[in-house]
């Protein structure tokens, strides 16, 4: 079960901010499915984070992360659990990403618009990155809690 009371307080009000709710659990059936015809298999942790962040998007304005003293970079916390756009058409390059990290992985959405975010068998947090994916986060939860400190977008983009 994720620990949604671990969460850093701005990104959790940015969740309730799109109607995010720590009780929600989606209905992940017709995404799943849809993935599976594409070659994908779901795994217990991409399941939990999908049942509960599924098309829930965290976006944090250029104001928003100067009022936030948030260093600037080419990314403006913009984090997206659409899976589908995510995922669609890729399976060829993630399912050979296990290669790189000695573990499955699964998408889960995506950050800036543009780039896949996977999550591992293990917990871990992934940004598609060639040629071989970038961990983000130990967990889903320490994944959130360094959307603010950009220390991700700097290794994706350096």
């Amino acid at each position: 079960m994720i620990d949604t009371e671990k969460i850093n307080p701005l990104i959790k009000q940015k969740l309730y901010d799109c109607g995010w709710s720590e009780n929600i659990q989606y209905d992940i059936t017709e995404t799943a499915a849809a993935l599976q015809r594409e070659g994908y298999q779901i795994f217990d942790y991409a399941e939990e984070i999908l049942r509960s962040f599924l098309n829930t998007e965290i976006i944090f304005s250029l104001d928003e992360l100067k009022t936030l003293h948030a260093k600037r970079s080419k990314c403006y916390g913009d984090v997206r659990f659409n899976v589908m756009d995510t995922a669609s058409g890729m399976f060829d390059c993630y399912g050979a990403y296990h290669i790189f990290v000695n573990e499955k992985v699964y998408p889960i959405g995506f950050i800036n618009d543009c780039i896949g975010l996977l999550a591992g068998e293990s917990g871990r947090i992934y940004a598609d990155t060639m040629p071989c994916p970038k961990v983000l986060g130990t967990d889903i939860i320490d994944f959130f809690n360094h959307i603010l400190q950009f220390r991700f977008y700097m290794k994706i983009f350096s």
